[in-house]
């Protein structure tokens, strides 16, 4: 039971914490749901849990295009390991003109307390 708990919490949590959302040209990570592309814009999402009850990794990958050069990714990485559950998300964006806006969010938490 227990593995089935931490094998949906790692799926939820993948699934939610690689959000990456469009708001006038910058990103924002948070749990807003998909990458979201306007005006004939194109999106993909990707994400997988595998392992087994000790030891799950889940990755989520989302990416939005817009025309005129304007994109955005995302890339979350979910580690649960015994009662530790770490989580890493890879964002970046670009608008035209500029360079890419980057950014790195780690969390980490002990399930067993």
């Amino acid at each position: 039971m227990r593995a089935l708990k931490t094998a949906i919490l790692a799926g939820a949590l993948t699934a939610s914490v690689a959000s990456l959302a469009f708001a006038q040209g910058a990103a924002t990570g948070g749990t807003g749901g998909s990458a979201a592309a306007a005006n004939g814009g194109h999106t993909t999402s990707h994400s997988g849990v595998h392992g087994n009850g000790n030891n799950l990794n889940g990755q989520s990958m989302d990416q939005a295009h817009e025309p005129g050069g304007v994109w955005s990714k995302s890339h979350t990485h979910t580690k649960v390991h015994g009662d530790d559950l770490s989580s890493r998300t890879k964002s970046m964006a670009h608008e035209p003109g500029g360079p890419p806006v980057k950014s790195t969010t780690n969390s980490a938490v002990n399930l067993g307390q």
